[in-house]
């Protein structure tokens, strides 16, 4: 019998085009990481507020989750939203073995459709590149993105050039709309 424990990897990567720095740590260790990077970088406290965009790539709105969503052909599974109004504070819904994706089906949209929403678990078929396709589960926050099924770089990266394209719109057409420095 081989026990199986989760694998923590805590690493940075510098893109070019757009230029972006990547970390992937948990989620305890972002600032100290991001700290390091900047001060390896030679980036000084006043420097940074007054040149560097920082911002989390992961974290979508929830126009830019939903496009995501198109994009990977993911399935809606879970939902929690905020209740405006009555006594809950919150209403989590799951989808029931039967139903394929959530937000398609009616009784889900009318009752749920003009409701903030706290939390999505989405679920897609990824095919790997030595052609292994496997189910990813994934889960958007007011965190950001977050998957919950062990996954591959491949994967990751997969995704992470998804909502990259779909930020770019967001930042505009020209590079000097990037931000300068990203996670």
């Amino acid at each position: 019998m081989v026990p199986r424990w989760a694998v923590f990897d805590a690493y940075v990567l510098i893109h070019f085009e757009p230029f972006m720095i990547e970390i992937r740590t948990p989620m305890q260790d972002t600032k100290k990481f991001k700290s390091a990077v900047l001060k390896a970088m030679g980036i000084t406290k006043s420097t940074f507020e007054e040149e560097v965009t920082w911002e989390q790539i992961t974290k979508l709105t929830d126009k830019e989750a939903l496009e995501l969503a198109i994009i990977l052909r993911a399935k809606l599974r879970n939902a929690k939203h905020q209740m405006l109004e009555g006594i809950y504070a919150t209403k989590e819904v799951t989808a029931s073995p039967t139903v394929k994706d959530l937000s398609k089906e009616e009784e889900y949209l009318k009752e749920f459709k003009d409701i903030p929403c706290k939390k999505r678990v989405f679920n897609f078929l990824f095919e790997h590149s030595y052609g292994l396709k496997e189910d990813i589960s994934y889960q958007i926050t007011d965190q950001g993105l977050n998957f919950i099924t062990p996954v591959s770089e491949e994967v990751i990266s997969f995704v992470l050039d998804k909502i990259i394209q779909i930020r770019k719109k967001a930042w505009g057409s020209g590079s000097e709309n990037f931000p300068k420095t990203g996670t």
